[in-house]
């Protein structure tokens, strides 16, 4: 019997190996980025090749295969899922295929490629372009030429203008002149990537619109059937002012801005051809619209939101142009580690709620009382909080610049969700004060306390998690035997002042 088994175990090795010889090895996910032609074949025709790229809600993307141009040869299948697995479209062709769809959600699609009627193999070329967001952009202003190619059947150029509503633009190209070469076709798009228009030809071609609204807009350049290469000349033209118009540009720093951060907006990429630039009138989206005449401004937001911000530049000519982005300002979140036993902790931060119980809410349960040290009430300095109460708590908010005692009854993380302080300059009078430390950033204890040197006399901190030494201390008289050496975001401080002052960290 084991003999027997044997033999049909290795019959069944040798079957397994000449199976997997004949499919082949599953291919893993390709990614492939927008802009981005790749080269691939179906070499078996029960064959699935898949790829993956990332986009977010309500994108518009277009792919496009360059297909075998037979009926005996690869069909392509062209199949787009979401990222939860749903089949969200599919399309096939005998030749070459466009397929066009606006995504669902954020995060990984997946589009998988194979020959649909599972009888033919054969290679394609895949493209895919971002239509509300193109990458590889080339900016062309009014009255200007500009070279181009097209190198893969796939591709698609892309070109932006900025316009303004009612203007009327004719855009031209020179194309090859043979109908078994480059057949340019132009698509011209709104700012908000709705196509406007479309046309073809086997030869030249000359477009005329006038827009519709104000803002970017983008022309695509490609080849109309998917099968041929080939050189252009592009050229536009305003006509209801054919001068050479400005062209708006600007960028801003840092990228994902916080609430009350400084945010950086240049405009040094804007410019003038056939002269210079003399305002620059930023709209900000909050209300506030400033004009200069420099090419740098700077900017923050005091609530957290998604800020449309307008450039409009104008020449010395007084023709203007006018370019838009999208600025989303979000609040900083943090986390400060909380140990069982007392723990002396402060905000760096401002949170959108300031009540007690609702900065202590993530860690219900876990903590019996707070305590802080006001300085400034010579009445009654300690005030508490003890949610076990529903009276007697003097003890009401949290705020960034104090310092917070407070008994945990088991480990626990608080998180913060809020703003940087408008204002970090902390009020400290003369005796003990117990203070916060207004920073997301730690500092070298003689730095952070620079501004009240010679009024306080130590400093103290008090560390949970070390078992062996909870108490640190600055004594800035001595130069040896501190064991306090910064201070951090999160934590809190006694500070002795000998008179009273100002801490501008």
């Amino acid at each position: 019997m084991s003999h027997q088994m044997n033999r049909w175990l290795l019959v069944l090795g040798v079957i397994i190996i000449a199976i997997v010889s004949v499919i082949g090895v599953a291919q893993a996910e390709t990614p492939i980025e927008y802009g981005e032609t790749i080269s691939g074949s179906i070499n078996y025709s029960t064959e699935i090749d898949t790829y993956t790229f990332s986009a977010d809600s309500n994108d518009t993307v277009t792919i496009r295969i360059d297909g075998p141009s037979s009926r005996s040869a690869l069909n392509t299948e062209i199949r787009l899922y979401a990222p939860n697995g749903t089949l969200l479209t599919s399309q096939w062709s005998y030749d070459n295929l466009e397929m066009l769809h606006t995504l669902p959600d954020n995060g990984e699609y997946t589009i998988m490629i194979c020959d649909s009627g599972i009888a033919y193999t054969g290679s394609y070329s895949l493209f895919i372009l971002r239509i509300n967001n193109p990458s590889n952009k080339t900016p062309i202003v009014f009255g200007e030429t500009i070279s181009g190619s097209i190198n893969y059947s796939t591709e698609i150029d892309t070109y932006t203008f900025s316009a303004d509503s009612n203007d009327t633009v004719t855009i031209r190209i020179d194309g090859p002149s043979s109908r078994s070469a480059l057949n340019t076709e132009i698509r011209l798009y709104a700012p908000n990537g709705t196509l406007l228009t479309s046309q073809w030809s086997y030869d030249n071609l000359e477009m005329l619109h006038t827009l519709p609204d104000n803002g970017e807009y983008t022309i695509m350049i490609c080849d109309s059937g998917i099968a041929y290469i080939g050189n252009y000349s592009l050229f536009i033209l305003r006509l209801n002012n054919p001068g050479s118009a400005p062209f708006a540009n600007f960028t801003y720093s840092p990228k994902n801005p916080v609430v009350n951060q400084v945010i950086i907006f240049n405009a040094t990429a804007s410019y003038d051809p056939d002269g210079f630039i003399t305002n620059y009138k930023w709209d900000f989206g909050d209300g506030n619209i400033t004009s200069t005449t420099e090419k740098i401004i700077t900017h923050s937001y005091p609530l957290k939101g998604d800020y449309v911000v307008n450039l409009t530049i104008t020449d010395n000519s007084s023709t203007t142009n006018s370019t838009t982005r999208s600025v989303q300002v979000v609040l900083i979140d943090i986390t400060i580690d909380l140990y069982t036993g007392w723990n002396l902790i402060s905000l760096p931060l401002m949170p959108e709620e300031t009540s007690i119980a609702f900065v202590l809410s993530p860690i219900n349960g876990n903590y019996s009382i707070i305590w802080e040290y006001n300085a400034s009430d010579t009445f009654d300095h300690w005030k508490k909080y003890d949610p076990g109460v529903p009276f007697g708590n003097d003890l009401t908010n949290m705020e960034p610049g104090k310092g917070y005692w407070i008994m945990m009854t088991s480990d626990d993380t608080l998180p913060i969700s809020g703003t940087v302080p408008e204002s970090t300059d902390i009020d400290l009078k003369i005796n003990w004060n117990l203070v916060g430390f207004n920073s997301l950033d730690s500092k070298a204890i003689a730095e952070a306390l620079s501004s009240i040197n010679e009024n306080y006399s130590i400093v103290w901190a008090y560390n949970t998690s070390d078992t062996a030494d909870h108490w640190k201390k600055y004594d800035p008289g001595v130069p040896f035997g501190n064991d306090l050496i910064n201070m951090e975001p999160g934590s809190g401080y006694w500070i002795m002042m000998t008179s009273d002052g100002i801490l501008k960290i």
